[in-house]
């Protein structure tokens, strides 16, 4: 795949063009390249069909309109220096660092060697202003810097640029500026070249990939008369079906953990993993037994406590393009199906993008809320999660939410406001010869999210899956399989 560095006419970036091996210019010749750089405001669009465009024109607005980045940022829970109180660019008693990213990757960590690096709100970069530290991650605040920086440009529709965050002396941590480039120190046009080149193979590599998916889905547990009640007085720490790692708040001893979660083998097939969440289901009947307590899902069915459904990929790299699909053809349409209390958990929980790497080399999409509400939705999320990792380079870039009206919609939950762009959605996989082998999974699904049938989250979901006591004669085990499969 060729690529191309655009830049503007300015001496600046003309020199930094030179540092790459790429061709570059100020405008995009013909034939296009495959990868357009686009280094500042050049005019072109996300949207772009004829090119994949890295810092589209779009998500450029958003960094360097003093009216939208901050109210973006804050809405995807990241602190900037309009939201934390007594920490102020101009500040003089704070620490401040430059984090250069590309994609979901901090490139290079950077410190400020003096006080007097912001004149007039406007960052004075130049290769004496600062320092490259290491990005020790053990360090509580270069870990939280890290990920605000990465949240950062992911929230603004960037792939890459310069995150300029401030500590105090207290350890707030607020992001003072985002920059849709970034200054030459050091070794970063190295790694930067290094980081695209990357993107570019591993976009390459993931056209004949098969995709493995996997979940870890979490559930809550409760007594007739709404108590909760601890997962880990029935399953074990490990396992197909555990308990997760967050412990119940009041318990010092860091022994009692209150949300279940099921752990089901991946597959390389939607059906697949669908048996294998059943299965996972079966196997915590087997532990807990057909008893009273209600298996409750959703986004937060105890307060003080969100849950989730991440889903596991591999044999297939994480990129932004993939993870903006993810957000558009997944997340979007599930919103529609959450009530009040699952959007409860954002932004703290489940931003769009959410991502972790995993040791196998894939990673973890952890976005959504706890999807096992039912089978039909259930089928519905795998589905959709399954065919957007095969064919997101097939869709069009919609780029809804880089439009700062539709950010807002999504973390404040306003349904109506973004129910009018599914159509377009669903015509988008539609229109894709891959739609057909998932159509059975994804049309149930799609009628749910037609008919706005908002899930309660109160509700013991085994009765949906038609789990004890709700069909008290089913013979449990690892290899029953209900008639909706």
């Amino acid at each position: 795949m060729t690529c191309f560095l655009l830049h503007q006419d300015k001496k600046e970036a003309a020199l930094f063009a030179s540092n790459f091996s790429w061709s570059s210019g100020t405008y995009v010749p013909a034939p296009w390249p495959a990868v357009t750089v686009q280094w500042g405001e050049c005019g072109l669009s996300c949207k772009e069909s004829r090119t994949i465009v890295l810092n589209g024109s779009e998500a450029i607005e958003n960094a360097t309109d003093r009216d939208i980045w901050p109210g973006v940022l804050a809405e995807a829970g990241i602190p900037t220096v309009h939201t934390v109180r007594g920490l102020t660019a101009k500040s003089t008693n704070i620490r401040r660092y430059m984090a250069v990213v590309f994609q979901q990757e901090v490139l290079a960590l950077y410190e400020a060697n003096g006080q007097r690096l912001w004149l007039h709100d406007r960052v004075m970069d130049t290769e004496e202003s600062y320092q490259e530290i290491t990005m020790d991650s053990g360090q509580r605040t270069i870990r939280r810097l890290l990920s605000y920086a990465v949240r950062s440009i992911y929230s603004l529709g960037l792939d890459f640029g310069a995150v300029y965050v401030g500590v105090d002396t207290r350890g707030q941590t607020a992001v003072l500026a985002v920059r849709p480039t970034f200054p030459k120190i050091g070794e970063i046009n190295r790694k930067f070249q290094c980081a695209v080149e990357t993107f570019i193979a591993g976009y390459e590599q993931s056209y004949t990939r098969t995709v493995m998916i996997g979940a870890d889905i979490e559930f809550v547990l409760r007594t007739p008369g709404g108590k909760m009640v601890m997962a880990s007085h029935y399953f074990p720490r490990d396992g197909i079906v555990g308990c997760d790692r967050v412990w119940w708040r009041g318990d010092i001893t860091r022994r009692q953990f209150p949300i279940a979660e099921l752990r089901p083998a991946p597959a390389d097939t939607p059906r697949g993993l669908f048996r294998n969440v059943y299965r996972a289901m079966c196997r915590g009947i087997q532990l807990i037994g057909p008893s009273n307590l209600a298996w409750e899902a959703g986004g937060m069915p105890l307060r003080g406590y969100p849950i989730g459904g991440h889903i596991h990929f591999s044999e297939i790299p994480c990129n932004a393009r993939l993870l903006r699909a993810l957000d558009t053809y997944v997340a979007l349409p599930l919103l529609l199906l959450e009530n009040e209390a699952s959007r409860a958990r954002r932004p703290k929980y489940g931003q769009l993008g959410d991502m972790r790497p995993q040791f196998h080399g894939g990673f973890e999409y952890r976005t959504l809320p706890s999807f096992i509400v039912s089978p039909r939705i259930t089928r519905g999320v795998l589905a959709l999660a399954h065919l957007i990792a095969r064919v997101y380079r097939k869709l069009p870039v919609r780029g809804l939410f880089l439009i700062p009206e539709l950010h807002h919609a999504f973390y404040t939950g306003q349904q109506d406001v973004l129910l009018p762009y599914v159509a377009e959605l669903w015509e988008d996989l539609e229109s894709l010869p891959e739609y057909k082998e998932y159509e059975a999974y994804i049309a149930p699904f799609r009628e749910l999210v037609a008919l706005r049938a908002v899930w309660e989250e109160h509700v013991d979901i085994r009765m949906a899956w038609k789990l004890p006591p709700f069909q008290p004669d089913m013979i449990v085990n690892r290899t029953h399989e209900p008639s909706m499969l």
